[in-house]
């Protein structure tokens, strides 16, 4: 359980979704009161340590999927991206995916151009973005501060000629293109434009797997982690015999306490309120300082047979231990 909430067993190794769908089975277990004194301890350790992983190592801070490198990228490129602007050419499904992880990252505005200007509004009303006429897209992309394309045409789409053109529009503002189609849309000459800065599919793939071999460096430290808070809650489920003991020991001690408390008050009714106060205090104190011995021993290298003596010498209820 810690590992999947760590993300150590996740497809996309360190991927944080798991973390909101362990959560959501806990809560689904709470509500049909299936969750007992084990299982929530164990739901409650998992998600501190998927959250203490992440918190405490690079596990998932290193983006692998082609859609999150793109974000990646783009944010070391143009910083925050509220404030930008970004152009779908073509709709594929790697350009949907892009746009849709932008869209998650606070980009700005998103307009959709394709050859079919109908299939350009589909998608652009699923992505809660504008489509545009691709006989728009030099002027489209003087506007945009990200261009991503992924159509499926055999030659380029975007020449560098009318990637000039859109930056001299722009006032020297900084241009990211993200070409994902294979064969590529964007000549590759257009890398070389200043204040242009063109990422093509082998760089994403290229940033993917080095973004994996460092969450692969730090999950050896989230599995520091996890060995240590397993021998934490290991230490937790082995007391659990005693402490239950410990508990019902102390139940029929207070009730007997209570009882003869009781039964004496109503004997001697001549005491004052404060003197029935301190007697109450007294016997109080009493059963705690008797209990204090054998209980810390049960808590310290007490043996399976010793809660069992315990229990047999005081009659206590024999009902497993609820894990």
């Amino acid at each position: 359980m810690l590992n999947v909430t760590s993300g150590m067993d996740s497809l996309v190794l360190g991927e944080p979704q798991i973390l909101g769908q362990v959560r959501d089975a806990y809560t689904a277990a709470v509500e049909a009161r299936s969750a007992r004194i084990g299982l929530s301890k164990l739901f409650h350790k998992a998600l501190r340590v998927g959250k203490r992983a992440r918190r405490e190592t690079d596990i998932g801070r290193h983006a692998m999927s082609v859609s999150y490198v793109c974000v990646e990228l783009v944010r070391k490129e143009l910083g925050e991206l509220r404030d930008h602007s970004a152009l779908l050419v073509g709709v594929g499904d790697a350009g949907k995916l892009a746009c849709q992880a932008l869209a998650k990252a606070g980009i700005g505005q998103i307009n959709v151009t394709n050859r079919t200007y109908e299939r350009a509004q589909d998608l652009a009303d699923k992505l809660g973005g504008v489509a545009l006429p691709f006989e728009q897209l030099n002027e489209a992309m003087s506007q945009a501060s990200i261009i991503i394309t992924a159509t499926g045409s055999s030659s380029h789409v975007i020449n560098a000629a009318s990637v000039r053109e859109a930056v001299e529009q722009r006032d020297g503002e900084p241009l990211v293109l993200m070409d994902i189609a294979v064969p590529r849309d964007v000549e590759p000459e257009v890398g070389s434009i200043p204040s242009v800065s063109l990422f093509d599919i082998d760089d994403l793939k290229a940033v993917s797997i080095s973004n994996r071999e460092q969450r692969e460096a730090e999950a050896e430290k989230v599995e520091e982690i996890i060995d240590v808070e397993i021998s934490e809650f290991s230490g937790w489920w082995a007391s659990l015999p005693a402490e239950t003991t410990i508990a019902a020991l102390h139940g029929q001690a207070e009730d007997l306490r209570q009882r003869e408390l009781a039964r004496f008050l109503r004997a001697e009714n001549r005491l004052t309120d404060q003197q029935q106060i301190i007697l109450e205090e007294m016997s109080r104190s009493l059963v705690k300082k008797l209990l204090h011995y054998p209980c810390a021993s049960l808590r310290g290298d007490g043996q399976p047979t010793d809660v069992d003596t315990v229990g047999r010498l005081f009659k206590l209820a024999s009902s497993d231990v609820e894990r």
